[in-house]
C-alpha cells in the first residue's frame, strides 16, 4: 500500500506535481506545477477524490480562482 509524497517531473526535472498518499489513496493536499515551477494548482483529496477548496493559478504564480469541491466535482 502506497503511504508519502509521490512526486511526478517535467522531462526538464521540473516538479510537475505533487500527491500525499495515505493507504493506498491521494489523502491531503495535493500541488500541480507549471513547468517555469509556478504554482499552477492547489487541491484538497479525500480518498482520491478532489474535496473541499481548490485553488488555481495562472503561469505567473497570481491567484485566479478559487472553488469549493464536493466529491469531486469542480
Amino acid at each position: 500500500m502506497k503511504n508519502g509524497l509521490e512526486t511526478e517531473y517535467f522531462e526538464s526535472g521540473a516538479v510537475k506535481e505533487e500527491k500525499p498518499f495515505v493507504d493506498g489513496a491521494i489523502n491531503g493536499v495535493g500541488r500541480e506545477y507549471y513547468e517555469n515551477s509556478n504554482i499552477k494548482a492547489i487541491k484538497n483529496y479525500d480518498n482520491a477524490v478532489v474535496n473541499g477548496e481548490a485553488s488555481f493559478f495562472d503561469e505567473e504564480g497570481d491567484l485566479f480562482a478559487v472553488v469549493w469541491c464536493a466529491t469531486g466535482l469542480i
